[in-house]
């Protein structure tokens, strides 16, 4: 089978990021986080994004408890089709969260560029959505629900992969975590995404605007 689901590495930073550049293109939050203007060129705004996006996802990979899942293609060298970035729920009993995928040692040597505050990012906005994001959490799931569900931080899909299952196949892994371990779901998704999530079955709980955009949240109970 070309296309198969596996658990990311720290090599499958670079080609993450791409694919998460590469998704979020025409995104309007994506747009509005790295406006486009006279400086930089074209080529320099999408290096910005994409050293970004290696930060962001490597920095995911370095925090207890979460997990990454890639779709690759076999067919092209390992491509990465897509990826999904996961929280688990918090362990029961005041246990520790399951380890980092890559340990910060690791993390500090990867042999790739990433940077959190390249030229043409807007970082006020990041903290602006990141509390409408939480304010939205909170709204659906309470102060603490947050950890008492599988979270889908992000879900990216190269738009070369579209309409081959590759969303599917990286949702319904968490779809099948939560179920097999009786645990809730909780997403939100942007406008382009949110009849996908519809169609697999998920449920739409309302939506948060952020910048005259709506980000639907949609969740799976227990």
């Amino acid at each position: 089978m070309p296309l198969h689901l596996r658990q990311a590495a720290l090599a499958d930073v670079p080609g993450m990021a791409t694919a998460g550049v590469n998704a979020f293109e025409n995104d309007e939050i994506n747009l509005t986080m790295f406006p486009h203007g006279p400086n930089p060129t074209p080529d320099r705004h999408r290096a910005d994004r994409t050293r970004f996006r290696a930060w962001m996802t490597l920095d995911r990979m370095v925090k207890p408890g979460g997990v990454s899942m890639i779709v690759v293609d076999d067919e092209q060298d390992g491509r990465i089709a897509g990826y999904a970035q996961w929280l688990r729920p918090a362990p029961p009993d005041g246990r520790e969260l399951e380890p980092p995928m890559v340990t910060e040692e690791e993390a500090a040597s990867a042999p790739f560029e990433t940077e959190k505050k390249p030229p043409s990012f807007a970082e006020e906005t990041l903290v602006e959505f990141l509390v409408a994001q939480k304010k939205e959490e909170e709204r659906v799931l309470g102060p603490d629900g947050k950890k008492d569900v599988w979270y889908l931080i992000i879900l990216a899909v190269d738009p070369a992969y579209q309409g081959r299952g590759v969303g599917k196949m990286l949702v319904q892994w968490g779809v099948d975590q939560a179920k097999a371990q009786g645990k809730g779901l909780f997403l939100s998704a942007t406008p382009a995404g949110k009849p996908f999530y519809t169609r697999i079955g998920l449920e739409d709980v309302g939506a948060f605007d952020i910048w005259g955009v709506p980000q639907t949240s949609f969740v799976l109970k227990p």
